[in-house]
């Protein structure tokens, strides 16, 4: 387990730093913010959980943010 760790977080910090180095740091660090959203989206289709009220209002907040930074 301890070598699958390593593996996934570095293809995650390559993948990070790619998103970066292609959509400019700004655009690419923001990815970092929609971690939490696709969790939860990996329970409700994995694990077969319903999100809370405050879930669902964090999904929207990070949504909204996520809209703006790419629009500019």
């Amino acid at each position: 387990a301890d070598r699958r760790e390593r593996v996934e977080s570095t293809l995650a910090t390559y993948l990070a730093a790619y998103a970066a180095s292609v959509l400019g740091t700004g655009r690419g660090a923001s990815f970092s913010a929609l971690v939490p959203v696709f969790t939860m989206l990996a329970g409700v289709i994995a694990l077969g959980e319903i999100p809370t009220l405050m879930q669902l209002m964090g999904l929207a907040v990070v949504a909204v943010g996520f809209r703006l930074v790419m629009r500019r």
